[in-house]
């Protein structure tokens, strides 16, 4: 298990991750609605788009990207509080 990191009050976001021995660009745009949508990139090819930060949620349930699942937890997010008051957690696959 690993914490992703995530930075409040910077509308877009894109950085690299290595989850286990795969690298993964992650990209955070903040929407107008309040919320946060993160795209994922493997190798430069898009693999999940549009996924939204909602607290409780395995934002890769039901996708088989081989990545393991990211896990949301804490707050809602807001601008000012991503990664303050909520974390995105990497559980590998077994």
């Amino acid at each position: 298990m690993m914490e992703i990191p995530l930075t409040a009050g910077i509308p877009f976001q894109q950085f690299d991750v290595s989850l286990g021995r795969i690298r993964i660009t992650f990209e955070l745009n903040y929407v107008q609605s309040g919320q946060w949508s993160m795209n994922l990139y493997r190798q430069q090819e898009l693999i999940a788009a549009g996924l939204m930060l909602e607290s409780g949620v395995d934002l890769t349930r039901g996708r088989f990207l081989g990545i393991g699942s990211l896990v949301f937890i804490g707050d809602d997010t807001t601008f000012t509080n991503l990664g303050i008051n909520n974390r995105l957690i990497w559980v590998p696959n077994e």
